[in-house]
């Protein structure tokens, strides 16, 4: 294309294009000047934000400041919690000033503006932090002195906050109630007014108390809370060194604190858990007067009978009961744990008896629990209760004797079980089987009875259970006794029949042999185990009669006997038949080695080398060949050249290889032996 006709707007467009540059520079010093412009007044309104903050902190400052002179002369419950409040307050504000204080540092940031320190704040936040401490830290140990000091067990509602709300509300109803007098382990009696509810309420109340006053507290947790509070005043009176009103406060609860720290052996003792009544008569033995723990009764007036005076002797009272009490606790909690262990039971095969199974874990917490309760009894703070803990150390030392013997027992019926099952071997075995029946009833019926309960505890609880299952082992150890001698007579009796003396059937194992004497029946269970009465008889060949008629190697070659057995004939004996079957197995081989021999001439020698087993061509060749060296040695006719043992291995290479020429299926293996 030489040329092209442009529209107008294509003209101004183009022209356009080449005075973009010069246009570029005046919109850039706009945007600049724009820029300029808003970030100055962005400047101007962080600078009066800053100094509205700074304004605003001086002010909260001279609220610190007047807090922080308090001085008060008496400290009372309204001043303290007034005290509290104003700290609230004020470390409310000064959070607020810090989130302020950030908010305007991160705006000085984005303006490239060196962050301001705002010191002032600073230092307000590190002298809030201990007077906050001081003043929550007094008024909690006045509120739980109150509590701890002069309370007793019927606590207002609102004196209940570190309790439930279950608590609060049975307290209360029971206050409602007409209670007008309670008394426990002295001689005074529970008296309401006709109301039953209250009653029912303070009988479930007063046991969760363990029918305590004030000694529903925690010890341990009020010694834990004051020694906090006291270590939380000295390093407030350290820290507070420039501040004497706050300083005072500090050492002046702090010296409160301390005589409450001389109170708390007494707490620990009245509040013990493990107190009983021996141990209150024990106490008021030392002290002097009856001392019982009266829901009524509060720390003060423990004080004021004189129990500091005695602590050392009351001390090691409540020592021995928080030993009790723990060998108790460990006592109610083995025993809780074996509430719900219960024992594993399988279904046996077909016999409509369950066996136990893993019980592997049981045997272990027997171990621990008895090395446990032998460890307990022979603690010194175990006399209050030696009969309870004396008696479940034997239920654990019973249970385990029990466990074992039943295991015993358990593993030797399941071996016999089958065996005895067995008509044929009950009939030759009358003596044991009679004891073996003994034995399957009892064993039924702690097996059924465990059925019903599996529960450990429950389980071995059966009616003189030990004395059963040591009798069935005793029983169970004389049929195995019996069991072994009649093996040891039928592995002995097959021998001494014939003129072959090693023992056939000390080649079984006993499993083995039963399983042989247990099915006389059937003949055909033998079969599996003949290679081992005899080392070249794989099987039998039976008939459809249940008549033996030959035998089978391992090659599959098969020699027929020179007669018939008859199994049914020996009434069970399997031993007697098989040596009917030793005897045809002698006979039946002679009979078949002196046809080969007289076959040999008759028959062409690559079929006789087929006709016959590969034992009898060895041996028919071999009297064949001493037969022609002896007739060769009379008749002075032997080769020169080679050999005859030579000669005659060429000729039976011959004979072999013409018979592979001609053989069929299996043969091959043994025509190449030969």
């Amino acid at each position: 294309m030489s040329h092209a006709v442009l529209t107008t707007e294509d003209i101004q467009l183009n022209s356009r294009v080449f005075l973009w540059p010069k246009d570029m520079e005046s919109v850039l010093e706009l945007s600049q000047t724009r820029l300029s412009h808003r970030r100055e007044m962005v400047e101007q309104v962080l600078r009066n934000k800053r100094a509205e903050f700074d304004t605003k902190l001086v002010a909260h400052q001279k609220e610190l400041e007047v807090f922080k002179r308090k001085d008060p002369p008496i400290l009372t419950m309204d001043e303290m919690v007034d005290n509290v409040e104003t700290v609230d307050y004020l470390v409310k504000l000064l959070q607020e000033d810090k989130r302020e204080a950030d908010a305007i540092n991160a705006e000085e940031q984005l303006l490239d503006f060196d962050p301001s320190p705002f010191l002032v704040l600073q230092s307000m936040l590190t002298l809030i932090d201990p007077l906050e401490k001081l003043w929550h830290t007094v008024l909690n140990f006045h509120k739980s002195h109150e509590v701890w000091y002069y309370d007793s067990l019927l606590l207002s509602n609102d004196r209940l906050k570190p309790m439930s709300g279950d608590w609060a509300v049975t307290v209360g109803f029971l206050q409602e109630s007409a209670i007008t007098s309670v008394s426990i382990g002295g001689n005074k009696t529970t008296d309401f007014t006709n109301n039953n509810t209250s009653n029912k309420f303070l009988s479930i109340f007063c046991n969760v108390c363990d029918l305590g006053s004030f000694m529903v507290l925690d010890a341990d947790e009020v010694k834990d809370e004051v020694e906090g509070m006291f270590r939380t005043l000295y390093k407030l009176a350290k820290t507070l060194y420039d501040i004497p009103g706050s300083k005072r406060v500090a050492e002046m609860v702090r010296a409160k604190v301390e005589k409450f720290r001389h109170f708390i052996p007494v707490l620990q003792i009245v509040c013990n858990k493990g107190l009983q009544d021996r141990h209150w008569k024990q106490m008021s033995k030392v002290v002097g007067i009856p001392l019982t723990p009266d829901p009524q009764a509060t720390l003060s007036d423990m004080i004021e009978i004189g129990l500091p005076k005695f602590i050392t002797k009351l001390e090691e009272i409540s020592v021995a009961a928080s030993k009790e009490y723990a060998l108790e606790r460990n006592l109610r909690k083995m025993k809780e744990e074996w509430d719900n262990i219960q024992f594993e039971c399988v279904a046996y095969r077909d016999t409509g008896v369950e066996i136990l199974s893993a019980v592997d874990d049981i045997q272990v917490m027997l171990d621990d629990h008895i090395l446990k309760a032998q460890t307990m009894r022979g603690s010194p703070y175990v006399k209050a209760f030696e009969t309870e803990m004396q008696l479940w150390e034997a239920k654990l030392i019973s249970m385990q004797d029990i466990l074992d013997s039943w295991l015993q027992c358990q593993v030797t019926w399941l071996y016999l079980e089958p065996i005895f099952s067995s008509e044929d071997i009950m009939r030759q075995m009358p003596d044991e089987s009679k004891k073996f029946r003994t034995v399957d009833k009892q064993w039924r019926a702690i097996m059924n009875n465990t059925k019903k309960d599996k529960r450990v505890l429950v389980a071995t609880d059966f009616k003189d259970m030990l004395l059963l299952l040591k009798e069935n082992n005793s029983l169970l150890d004389e049929i195995q006794k019996g069991l072994n001698d009649y093996l040891e007579k039928k592995r002995l009796f097959f021998p001494r029949q014939f003129i072959i003396h090693w023992i056939r059937f000390f080649f079984l194992s006993n499993d083995e042999l039963l399983e042989i004497l247990s099915e006389t029946k059937d003949p055909q269970r033998v079969q599996p185990h003949l290679k081992k009465c005899f080392e070249g008889i794989n099987t039998l060949e039976f008939t459809a009669e249940q008549e033996i008629v030959a035998m089978v190697s391992a090659e599959k070659e098969v020699v027929s006997f020179s007669g018939t057995i008859i199994p049914a004939d020996a009434k069970g004996m399997v031993e007697k038949w098989l040596a009917q079957v030793e005897e045809q197995m002698v006979q039946s081989m002679k009979d078949t080695c002196m046809e080969a021999i007289q076959a040999y001439f008759s028959t062409a020698k690559n079929k006789w080398l087929l006709d016959w087993p590969g034992q009898i061509v060895i041996c028919a060749e071999c009297v064949h060949w001493t037969a022609e060296v002896a007739q060769a040695i009379e008749d002075s006719t032997l080769p020169v050249s080679t050999t005859y043992h030579g000669c005659k291995s060429v000729r039976r290479g011959e004979e072999v290889e013409e018979a592979l020429a001609v053989e069929v299926g299996g043969e091959r293996w043994r025509l190449e032996a030969l």
